[in-house]
């Protein structure tokens, strides 16, 4: 009789851990669904940067999906981003000329995204403003409390 409520009472707190196991892991799931949409106009120079440092953080988040949408730059900044869309995975579209608002419900399908959308405008910004964009404290939110390691 002892040993099939000690068998009971182990069995139920398996099934408490492996539930909240379940909560935590499905928490962690729904955070990762963002969708990024940025801005992005005249900034050669610096893209490169950026999009290397947004990929970084990035890692603890494996399903987010990345837009960039290039608002008609006079520069090679699109051949940049073209180099690379082929070591990371970002989707990429182009605006005619300079819209001073874009409307990102008429350019991107909706049912696409993510539940949880950050829309940045990263136009004007050079330098180090750029690499230092309030984005990555936004994203900085999602990898509380996870560390990852630069490689060279």
């Amino acid at each position: 009789m002892k040993l099939l409520l000690v068998s009971l009472v182990l069995l139920i707190v398996s099934g408490i851990l492996i539930l909240r196991k379940l909560i935590w892991f499905h928490k962690q799931a729904s955070f990762s669904m963002v969708s990024i949409i940025i801005i992005v106009k005249d900034q050669e120079q610096w893209i490169e940067g950026f999009v290397r440092k947004l990929f970084i953080l990035l890692k603890s988040l494996p399903q987010a999906k990345v837009l960039f949408i290039n608002n008609g730059s006079s520069d090679k900044m699109l051949e940049v981003l073209r180099c690379l869309q082929r070591q990371y995975p970002f989707e990429l579209m182009s605006v005619a000329g300079n819209r001073p608002e874009i409307n990102i419900l008429k350019l991107v399908n909706i049912d696409s995204l993510y539940p949880v959308l950050l829309k940045y405008d990263a136009r004007g910004l050079k330098g180090k403003d750029l690499l230092s964009a309030p984005l990555f404290s936004d994203l900085a939110r999602f990898n509380a409390g996870k560390f990852f390691v630069l490689s060279k």
